[in-house]
């Protein structure tokens, strides 16, 4: 994946307005150091109005989505800490779990970036899984000091971080004119100095010959081995009992198909093949027997699970 990847950040929020009423959205943002510090888009903590909430829940995930009312996985709370709302920045922190890093990503001291250059920005459109979108810097003479882009930019994705192709952060995305679709604008880094100061960033030295690898998207074959035995004989009777075995995705993958393609099978039953909901692993099972006391014959299956899985950048 684009490098930052594991340093965005899906977030979930609950708001409550200043008349009381709840309201739920999502976003992303991204870490800028490792202190835990997020960068995300300021409106996610207003209302429609633009009228910031009086009190407002923030969790987040590293890289990956979760279901906002069933939530799995590694889950943060954020607190909030400040705001710049001439440029629609906010400055969150995540209360990191054990054993939890932060890995930020990664900024220029003194970037030379020019109109049209190819630009990349990651984000969780539409509560989606985590996704790379391509564009270029259309202009660096925005209003307000923000630079037009003509990346593609859906609701969600608003606060994730925009890459140039030394895989640096240049900026953040900030959004767009509904009524004028390509209109896109990124706020720069260097108006955001102060809350990356804040927010304790470091910036590399950079030069202009550094380049992206540029991420694969594309789905690839994984497979796993399957070797079971059942070679115990408690009774005067065939006894059998059932196994299982879990195999979890790659990392930052999902698993779009399985199947099993056995090499030698004796007592075994048809395994069944299944793919959990959130596609983050699949379940072997299968029922084995072995014989009497008397004869002592075994049951056994070999074999591999071929998996499908798709990286989670793909769109």
């Amino acid at each position: 994946m684009l490098r930052g990847g594991m340093s965005t950040v899906f977030l979930a929020l609950q708001g409550t307005t200043t008349n009381g009423q709840q309201e739920e959205k999502t976003g992303t943002g991204f870490v800028i150091s490792g202190e835990g510090y997020v960068l995300t888009a300021g409106h996610l903590l207003s209302d429609g109005s633009k009228i910031p909430y009086s009190r407002a829940t923030i969790r987040g995930s590293l890289g990956i989505n979760f279901d906002v009312h069933a939530p799995t996985g590694l889950i943060f709370p954020l607190e909030f800490v400040r705001t710049n709302g001439d440029i629609d920045v906010a400055l969150l922190k995540g209360l990191p779990l054990p054993n939890q890093k932060f890995t930020p990503v990664h900024f220029c001291r003194d970037l030379k970036i020019t109109q049209g250059s190819r630009i990349h920005y990651l984000g969780f459109s539409l509560g989606m899984p985590l996704s790379v979108n391509s564009g270029t810097l259309s202009s660096k003479e925005g209003p307000r000091g923000l630079w037009k882009t003509d990346v593609l930019v859906s609701e969600g994705s608003s606060g994730g971080p925009v890459f140039d192709n030394s895989g640096h952060v240049i900026g953040m995305i900030k959004g767009g004119i509904t009524a004028a679709a390509g209109n896109n604008f990124i706020v720069p880094a260097n108006l955001m100095l102060d809350i990356l100061q804040t927010g304790m960033s470091s910036f590399d030295e950079c030069t202009d010959d550094q380049t992206l690898a540029l991420p694969d998207c594309s789905p690839k074959v994984v497979n796993y081995d399957i070797a079971l035995t059942k070679s115990d004989h408690p009774n005067f009777y065939a006894d059998s009992r059932v196994f299982t075995k879990v195999f979890p995705a790659q990392s930052n993958h999902t698993i779009e198909s399985a199947q099993f393609y056995p090499a030698s099978k004796n007592q075994a039953t048809d395994p069944q093949i299944t793919i959990s909901g959130d596609k983050s692993s699949v379940r072997f099972e299968t029922n084995i027997q072995s014989g009497p006391f008397f004869d002592q014959w075994r049951g056994w299956i070999n074999g591999q699970i071929v998996t499908t899985q798709k990286p989670r950048c793909a769109n």
